[in-house]
This record gives structure tokens, C-alpha cells and sequence, in this order.
């Protein structure tokens, strides 16, 4: 009996000596487990936080970009491994000069953003996003809202003869239209263009190229860019001025101080009108916000001088008469006229370099002037045997004019595609 008490002993402590090696594999292997789903959990957490620095690096480039600042470029062609090279100043950064090569947003988490060179009107951004270790890396497509598009005129209204082409004269450069039927365009007379009519991608090709085609020299095609056309804001702030009113010969003569908001402004004579906007450091754009109407008349001599622009806010009618001596400029962007008021005329002989933007105005040259720079309006109807001329040396310049918020601010930047990227050897 004692020897069988004996061997139960035994048996009972190898069964505890089993229980205990099977439970402390459990414990192990449920150690190992939340480990690893800790690990896993972690890894996924890092990626997470990857993905929103880099996020966070697109929202910097958006606003920097979107509030003119400049940034220093790269070439870049596209593609799932785009050659970043930490060391070289193409990163972007707040501040000035050169840009950091990568941004804190806290303890072990990071990004750096860049910025590659536009193609046409869309602006590639790739940012990469680090966090303990884990790296993502997405490309956004940034692209303008409230930019003047690359036409000698383009025609906001899709309805019925948003363009009307009479007369005589000549127009060098491509035209634009929101309309979609082939009465988009009514073209008379003898009046032909060396460059396109582009037109929305929704719009009957076939029916406006019978209607038109033959005076425009590079036909009638489709843009794949699509255009928003905001109301231009007046600058606030601005100094109240009152009416403004110049009669006979002589000379006006204005300068930053001058920039102001004016009940009315009209110059009637034959005289220069001088503005001169200083040099690049000290100078400062003329700002005139009108919220009646701006008036020309008689023999003007449009003379912008300086580093920077004559900008034009005009609540009212903008109305250009007489034969004027126009513009000493070649350069349209200095001279931008933002009218929101229900027509824009130009009549008689006025030579002028300006960029126009009156999305909801009536637009009419009349006479045999000679107009240099870019025109959107509502509808656009050009008379008489002038010239319209599209500058292609000032493309890129007129492009960057900023016409969706007053006071120089610059566009709106919205974002297009987005597509995360593989990471590559670089």
C-alpha cells in the first residue's frame, strides 16, 4: 500500500510538471501573439501616421502654392519612382531662401514635400510621409481655379453666340467658348484668326466646325482643360478716394499712395495718364477699386511704368472712347482691368496692352483699335477692322494673374488625382 501512495505521488507530479509546461506554452504563445498583433498594430499605426504627415505635406504645398510664394522646382516626369534627392533644394518649407529638406510634425514623425515643374495649367506634387521608420509616399495633381486661361478672348456664356466675330480685322492667337451648339460662334465678314476655336468637350464639334471652321486657321477643337470663372472680389481696406474727374489737356499722374477706393473715375482730354508703381522693393501695385463706373474719353496716353501692375477693380461699366493714343506697353499684365458690371466697350481707335477679365459683362470692341493681352467676358463681340493679339512671350505671366480675389491674392489651388506611390531604391 505505502509503495502504491508512493507511485500515485509520482503520477500526480508529472501530471503538474505536464499541466505546467502546457501552460506556460499557452502563456508564451499568447505572449508571442498580443506581441505580435502589438507589432502589427504599431506597423499599422506608422503607416497611418505616414500617410497623414504626407498628407500633411500636400496641404503646406497647397497653401504655399496658393499664396504665390515661390517654390523651388525639379524636373519630374511622373512615374512610381520619382528620384527625390533630400540634399537638394527642392523641398518646400515655410519661410524664405532655402527650403528645408524635411519637417518636423513631432518626435520621430516627418515629411518633405516636391514640387515638380507645371505641365500646362496642373502642377504635380509628391510628398513623402515618415514615421518610426515607415515611409509612404503619394502624388497629388494640383491644379488653379480662377486663372486666365491661354486665349486672345474666351466666352463664359453656352448660349447662343457667346462669340460674334463681324467686321475686318485680324485676330493672332486661339480663342475660347463655353457654348455647345453651333450658334456658339457667329462669325460675318472677312475677319479670320490664325490660331483655334476650342470649345468643351461636350459641345457638337461637328455642327460648330460647319457653322465657323473656315476663319479660324487651326479649326475648331476640343480643350481638354476645364475653366471656373469666380467673380473677381474688390480689394477691402482700401482707402476711401471719392470721385475722381480729369478734364482737358496735361497729364494724370498716380502712384502706390493713389491706390484707393473712388465713387467714379473719368478722365476726359487729350493727355497722359501716368502710373508708376515703383521699383521692386520699395513699389507696390496701383490698386483702384471704382464702384461706379470708369470712363475714358478723348486722347489718352496709358503710360504703366515700374515693377508692378496697374490693377483695376470696377463695380460699374468700363468704357474706353475716342481715338486714343492707347497704350505704351507691351506687356498686357501690367494693365488688369477686373469689371463686374454689365458691359465692357471699347470703341473708336484705342490701342491697349491689358489683361480684361468680366466674366458676367458684355464684352464689344467697336472701331479700328488694336487690343494686346486676354479678354474673358460673358459674351464678346468684336466689330470694325482691328487687331486682336494673343502675346505669346507673355503667356506663363498672364496665366499667373490672379482675378478670383482682389487685393493681388493669389488663386484659388484645389487638388485633382491622387495616387499613392511605390517606394523606389532613391
Amino acid at each position: 500500500m505505502r509503495n502504491l501512495c508512493r507511485d500515485q505521488k509520482g503520477g500526480t507530479m508529472v501530471y503538474v510538471l505536464v499541466a505546467m509546461v502546457v501552460l506556460s506554452l499557452t502563456i508564451m504563445g499568447m505572449l508571442q501573439m498580443a506581441l505580435a498583433s502589438y507589432q502589427t498594430g504599431k506597423f499599422m499605426e506608422q503607416r497611418r501616421q505616414a500617410l497623414a504627415a504626407a498628407e500633411s505635406g500636400v496641404a503646406l504645398a497647397v497653401a504655399e502654392l496658393g499664396s504665390g510664394t515661390a517654390i523651388p522646382r525639379a524636373s519630374y516626369s511622373g512615374g512610381s519612382s520619382p528620384s527625390i534627392d533630400s540634399a537638394a533644394d527642392n523641398w518646400i518649407g515655410p519661410g524664405t531662401g532655402a527650403m528645408p529638406s524635411e519637417l518636423s510634425l513631432g518626435p520621430g514623425t516627418s515629411f518633405r514635400v516636391w514640387v515638380a515643374e507645371p505641365a500646362g495649367n496642373r502642377t504635380q506634387v509628391v510628398a513623402e510621409g515618415r514615421a518610426g521608420g515607415r515611409a509612404r509616399l503619394v502624388q497629388v495633381t494640383l491644379k488653379p481655379r480662377g486663372r486666365i486661361p491661354p486665349f486672345v478672348v474666351s466666352a463664359v456664356s453656352d448660349e447662343s453666340y457667346g462669340i460674334i466675330l463681324n467686321g475686318s480685322g485680324r485676330i493672332t492667337g486661339d480663342m475660347h467658348t463655353e457654348g455647345l451648339g453651333r450658334y456658339s460662334v457667329l462669325a460675318n465678314g472677312s475677319l479670320r484668326s490664325n490660331g483655334g476655336l476650342f470649345v468643351r468637350q461636350t459641345a457638337d464639334l461637328d455642327d460648330i466646325k460647319k457653322e465657323v471652321g473656315k476663319h479660324f486657321g487651326d479649326g475648331v477643337q476640343v480643350d481638354s482643360e476645364e475653366y471656373e470663372y469666380p467673380m473677381p472680389t474688390p480689394p477691402s481696406g482700401l482707402e476711401p478716394k471719392g470721385v475722381f474727374r480729369h478734364n482737358g489737356s496735361g497729364s494724370v499722374n498716380m502712384g502706390p499712395s493713389d491706390s484707393g477706393e473712388y465713387t467714379s473715375f473719368t478722365v476726359n482730354g487729350h493727355c497722359d495718364f501716368n502710373v508708376n508703381t515703383g521699383d521692386e522693393a520699395t513699389g507696390a501695385d496701383v490698386v483702384i477699386y471704382v464702384k461706379g463706373g470708369f470712363t475714358i474719353n478723348g486722347g489718352i496716353q496709358l503710360n504703366v511704368t515700374g515693377a508692378h501692375s496697374f490693377r483695376l477693380y470696377v463695380d460699374g461699366n468700363f468704357t474706353w472712347n475716342g481715338g486714343t493714343k492707347g497704350a505704351s506697353l507691351e506687356d498686357p499684365t501690367k494693365f488688369i482691368v477686373c469689371c463686374r458690371g454689365r458691359w465692357v466697350t471699347l470703341n473708336g481707335s484705342p490701342s491697349i496692352a491689358a489683361v480684361i477679365y468680366a466674366p458676367q459683362s458684355d464684352v464689344t470692341f467697336n472701331g479700328s483699335g488694336h487690343f494686346t493681352g486676354a479678354v474673358v467676358g460673358r459674351e464678346v463681340t468684336y466689330n470694325g477692322s482691328g487687331n486682336l493679339v494673343f502675346p505669346e512671350a507673355y503667356r506663363n505671366k498672364i496665366a499667373e494673374v490672379p482675378i478670383g480675389t482682389g487685393g493681388g491674392a493669389a488663386p484659388i489651388i484645389e487638388t485633382g488625382s491622387w495616387s499613392e506611390l511605390r517606394r523606389g531604391a532613391n
